[in-house]
Order: C-alpha cells, then sequence, then structure tokens
C-alpha cells in the first residue's frame, strides 16, 4: 500500500507514520463524507493519534469479520484491550484481562448478523469518540488517544462498560 508523509500530527515516538489517506478514505465509510464534514472540530482523524486511528480501524475489521452491522462498544473495548500502552493500567488496576476478553466475545457472539450492507458506527460508540474529544480538552491534548477512548468507555453506559465496571476499572 501506499506510505503517506505525516504532517506532524502524529504524537506517540517510534510509531510508523500514520496513512492519512488510507484512514480518512476508511474514516468516511465508516462516519459518512457528511460526517467528516461536520464534525470536524470533535471528530477530525487528524485529531487521533494513530493508536487510536488503529483502535478504530480494528473495531471496523472485527466488526466485518464478526458481520455485525455497526461498529459498537464491544468491539472498540476488544481492541482497547490489546492495546500494549494501556496494559499497565489494567495491570495496576488488578483487572482480569482473560475474564473481560471472554464476556466481551460472549457479547459479540449474540449480537446479530448482515449479509452486506454498509458497515456504521452505533451512536453508543459515536458517543465514546465525542466524550473522549471532551476527555482530551479537559486534559488539555490536542489529539484524541487511547487513553481517552478507554476513559470515555467507562464513563458511558453500554454492555462494554459494565464488564469493565464489574471488574473495577471505574
Amino acid at each position: 500500500g501506499e506510505v503517506y508523509q505525516c504532517f506532524g500530527h502524529c504524537l506517540i515516538p517510534l510509531d510508523p507514520c500514520c496513512k492519512v489517506l488510507s484512514f480518512y478514505n476508511s474514516y468516511t465509510k465508516i462516519f459518512g463524507e457528511q460526517s467528516y464534514k461536520i464534525n470536524k472540530n470533535n471528530m477530525n482523524p487528524n485529531k487521533l493519534t494513530t493508536k487510536a486511528q488503529a483502535v478504530i480501524q480494528e473495531a471496523q475489521l472485527l466488526a466485518q469479520q464478526a458481520k455485525h452491522a455497526q461498529i459498537d462498544n464491544d468491539h472498540l473495548l476488544k481492541v482497547l484491550l490489546d492495546v500494549d500502552s494501556l496494559l499497565f493500567v489494567y495491570k495496576k488496576l488488578g483487572v482480569n484481562l482473560g475474564l473481560i476478553k471472554q464476556l466481551t466475545d460472549k457479547n459479540m457472539a449474540s449480537k446479530p448478523t448482515v449479509q452486506g450492507g454498509q458497515l456504521v458506527l452505533s451512536q453508543e460508540s459515536n458517543r465514546i469518540f465525542t466524550d473522549a474529544w471532551t476527555e482530551a480538552q479537559k486534559m488539555k491534548d490536542e489529539f484524541i488517544a487511547v487513553e481517552h477512548l478507554l476513559l470515555a468507555l467507562v464513563k458511558n453506559k453500554s454492555t462494554a462498560s459494565q464488564i469493565l465496571k464489574d471488574q473495577g476499572v471505574n
């Protein structure tokens, strides 16, 4: 694939340069071109770190492979559980990652499947990104990072959020 030059918005040291155009294409497929234009201030893909962009792409892939109609918080949680930079957070909190993964997989397996159609972001997951932007702004960060996504996920009401809360993540 083509690799595009990063224009300084990749914040995480040693991460490969982001593929801006590839991500933009992926983003507009999930959120829609109108969404990209309307939400420039709070959901601009250039306001996401490369790891946060990867979370969206991995969640999209999970939903596609499972033939789900939407990318929802269970998909986001499943991906966030494997983000290497968050492992110390889970360890410090003493959570049982194996159990959380098992419960998340169970939730994902219970979702209805579809054949064909356009994969979209669920309303609850869209809220996660809006709330993650709010978290980033509270912390005086210019970009949404995976930590902001995790915080927003925990603070929202969803089955994924409840799994985390039940395991002591507050």
